[in-house]
């Protein structure tokens, strides 16, 4: 019988000790029954968890639970199975501790040798039987059939065992924990130290490829792939932000061993570093291997938040010191930036002027002809909407002299162009909160149809910018040149108010002089209430632009220059304008130092994940703070855009109709009489509209006011430096704006 019992404990089967002995097996006593039941259950836990372990290890698709499972047969089980053969050794040798008086094997001091080991058994057991949770076993081997457990919540699962308060299972599960978080750092290392996915257990790591067939790598073959991060596949101990720097190294490395290393994009001499010579001549992260397996293998088991974040914070900053500072230097983000300031953000004012001029002219001429009626010539096309831009684009370089050179507008020619818009629902958002579905836009008030400015990224901008980020600067461009158009064609309006001429004919006729100004006064007197209208239109826009352009776009743009290291007050004038001589001297060398940018400044250079997530915040506060994230104020204000643009062309078909009029003054009856009849009619309810919808727009930027309780300077203050804005940077409260509105003082009721 003892035999059998060792036999059964060492892990082997055997006929004569079922999990319960039976009722009628001879010859043993209560307590011996007892005793025979608690050894027989330790071998035949064993005997499952060899099997579960077996099962888990050769199919499970965890990398971790694997490597547990091979933990707890190859240490924990192996040390059961040292016990038995100690036990057993100590029977044969007739040890006194075990064998008494004539050989007599007492079953007590047997059970005596296992104490403990129940507990830890059935500790694995439970393991064994979460990480098969999910899975069907058929023939031995496990298959997916459900959820299965992640290597995440293993981790998880463990770092709470290690306080369950057994000295003993605490110290398995330490040893465990040690197995998993290993397992864990090698899928890791894999990751932040090469930039690839690991080849086993991919699906359990919680960085993914996105889905779709990723972008192809000039004439090759090769797809550049983009990555996504699972928020359920992390450890808990992992924050979100050391998942997204963790991000950030990886797909660094991947684009940039695919792409290729400073070769590619030239660095300015001043940039290279020792590092250089092995971008240019190996993999880039061959060179940085050494280093950044240091920082990894200080920790230790069970891993600290602290010192895990400390550790990839080291790696993404000798990744940015080295490799992605020669890459991308900060002063080639300014440019960039200054680029979506000037043409996006509408900051250079004689490019919005010209691009709304050109796509006026565009709409003219589509229908300008002897075959307007056809609907093939009343269909934007792709070459149109381009021709605009490059037309503007043409008239802006005629501005310079010949020593002058705008590196700017090069750059802008180089990567923005203007296109039809096309649906976007591939693209995808990386911030939880996507832009609502029926969000109100402006692309189509410019030209008439739905059209989008694009900015092209080029290696190595695409560590910097994404194209979610494009699109919210399109948005912004939409909502900016719409109502910079409806501004100028109201204004147009007095513009050719005053180049009026007298009629001929009428000089030398005084009878005839006296009834054309009676009728001209009676007329004025009837259009005293559209030209007032106009007139506050256009105070609300001229102050609404104002305060966008001064209060929030300005100050809130130099605060994010400043923290990549240039001066917030400076100058766009200054800075992109240089004479050629000074430009082709520097051309090898990337762009000059007229950025503000000090050796200092880019010595200190943070990484672009940082740089780019004030960025993102920018685009936030932007979206925000120019009212375009209101539930409200956008389809109003789209409502008062479109009525004033129906105002204005309204009142310049006045002109012709009252030309008809005062040429047949003594008739009048006659058809143009009555066509500036109907005319003034839906004026006049045109400005009724209007003026609601002013009235509408103010009322709900009272709300905004109250609602937000701190200003958008002091929010500007705090998302770019932590601290409340004192009011006099700027960064645009709205309590300046209603007082500069001053609806009532205005006359904004209706009449």
């Amino acid at each position: 019988m003892l035999h059998e019992l060792f036999i059964i404990l060492s892990g082997h089967p055997s006929p004569l000790f079922a999990p319960h002995l039976p009722a009628t097996f001879p010859l043993v006593s209560p307590s011996e029954r007892e005793l025979l039941n608690s050894l027989s259950s330790l071998g035949n836990s064993h005997i499952a968890l060899r099997q579960q372990c077996a099962q888990i290890a050769s199919s499970h698709p965890s990398t971790i639970a694997k490597a547990l499972a091979s933990a707890v047969d190859a240490y924990h089980l192996q040390k059961f199975r040292d016990q038995v053969v100690k036990v057993e050794a100590s029977v044969l040798k007739r040890e006194s501790g075990v064998v008494g008086g004539y050989d007599i094997v007492a079953l007590s001091s047997v059970k005596k040798e296992f104490d403990g080991w129940d507990r830890i058994l059935q500790y694995l057991e439970g393991l064994t039987n979460l990480m098969l949770s999910g899975l069907s076993v058929v023939n031995g081997i496990a298959a997916k059939d459900g959820e299965w457990i992640k290597g995440a919540q293993l981790i998880n699962r463990l770092r709470k065992d290690i306080h369950t308060g057994y000295p003993t299972l605490e110290q398995v599960s330490l040893h465990l924990l040690e197995v998993a978080e290993t397992a864990w750092l090698r899928q890791l290392s894999t990751w932040v130290l090469y930039g690839r996915l690991p080849n086993l257990g991919g699906e359990d790591f919680f960085v993914a490829e996105k889905e779709g067939d990723g972008e192809r790598v000039g004439d090759s073959d090769v797809m550049l792939k983009d990555f996504k991060a699972e928020k359920k596949l992390l450890p808990e101990f992992v924050t979100d932000e050391i998942a997204s720097s963790i991000l950030f190294i990886g797909r660094s490395l991947s684009h940039v061993r695919i792409r290729g290393g400073a070769s590619l994009y030239a660095p300015a001499a001043k940039y290279k570093s020792s590092t250089a010579a092995t971008l240019s001549g190996s993999s880039p992260e061959l060179g940085l291997l050494p280093t950044n397996l240091a920082f990894l293998q200080t920790l230790r088991s069970p891993l600290v938040p602290q010192k895990f974040s400390s550790a990839i914070a080291s790696i993404r900053l000798s990744l940015s010191q080295h490799t992605l500072h020669t890459l991308l230097p900060s002063q080639k983000i300014v440019d960039v930036l200054y680029v979506f300031r000037e043409f996006f953000l509408l900051g250079r004012g004689e490019f919005a002027i010209t691009v709304v001029a050109q796509a006026d002219e565009s709409v003219r001429n589509r229908f300008r002809g002897k075959n307007t009626a056809l609907i093939s010539n009343s269909i934007l096309k792709e070459g149109e909407v381009a021709a605009v831009l490059t037309r503007t684009y043409g008239i802006l370089s005629s501005f310079q002299n010949e020593e002058i050179h705008d590196e700017r507008l090069d750059l802008a020619r180089d990567h923005v162009y203007l296109s039809l818009q096309k649906p976007k629902s591939d693209i995808p958002f990386p911030s939880a909160k996507k832009p609502s579905k029926d969000a109100t836009s402006f692309s189509d008030l410019l030209l008439g149809a739905p059209v989008c400015l694009n900015y092209q990224i080029a290696w190595p901008m695409e560590l910097f910018l994404t194209q979610s980020d494009v699109d919210k600067y399109d948005r912004i461009f939409g909502y900016l040149a719409a109502s910079r158009k409806c501004l100028i064609k109201l204004q147009e309006l007095w513009y050719k108010r005053r180049k009026k001429t007298a009629l001929p004919g009428l000089a030398n006729d005084r009878t005839a002089s006296n009834k054309r100004r009676d009728a001209l006064n009676r007329r004025a007197q009837k259009e005293r209430f559209i030209w007032a209208t106009a007139g506050l239109v256009v105070f609300f826009l001229e102050t609404l632009g104002a305060y966008w352009q001064g209060e929030v776009i300005e100050p809130s743009f130099n605060r994010l220059i400043g923290i990549l290291g240039g001066p917030r007050g400076q100058r766009k004038n200054n800075s992109r304008k240089r004479k050629r001589s000074d430009s082709m001297a520097t051309a090898r060398d990337g762009f000059s130092d007229d950025s503000g940018l000090s050796s200092k400044s880019l010595e200190s250079q943070q990484d672009p994940e940082s740089l780019s997530k004030a960025h993102r915040l920018f685009l936030n506060f932007l979206l925000q703070a120019l009212f375009l994230s209101d539930p409200t104020f956008p389809n109003t204000y789209r409502q008062l855009l479109e009525i004033s643009q129906n105002l204005s062309a309204w009142i310049a078909r006045l002109e012709p109709l009252h030309n008809l009029v005062d040429l047949g003054v003594d008739k009048p009856k006659d058809t143009g009489a009555s066509e500036v009849s109907d005319q003034m009619a839906e004026l006049e309810e045109g400005c009724r509209q209007a003026r609601r919808l002013l009235g509408r727009l103010v009322e709900r930027l009272h709300e905004v006011d109250e609602n937000r309780g701190k200003g958008a300077g002091a929010l500007v203050g705090l998302i770019m430096h932590g601290e409340e804005d004192d009011g006099s940077g700027g960064g645009g409260k709205v309590d300046r704006l209603l007082m500069r509105l001053n609806w009532d003082s205005m006359g904004g009721g209706e009449a």
